[in-house]
């Protein structure tokens, strides 16, 4: 983020956010799969993609003004 030029205090505000919401919702389950996968290098579960892309989208258009 702030390699991209971000200022730091949007990078952080931006991290805090994904956090919080990958630990709203995703269950232990549902992310210990997804953290499987990728070690594996395997493509993750599509409805844990499509969580990922929302969280991503929610964040970022929350933060990274």
């Amino acid at each position: 983020c702030t390699a991209a030029g971000r200022p730091q205090d949007q990078c952080t505000a931006y991290c805090t956010c994904s956090v919080n919401s990958i630990e709203e919702k995703f269950t232990a389950a549902e992310y210990s799969a997804m953290n499987d996968a990728v070690l594996a290098k395997q493509p993750i579960a599509q409805a844990s993609s499509d969580k990922l892309n929302a969280i991503g989208k929610s964040c970022g258009a929350a933060n990274l003004k």
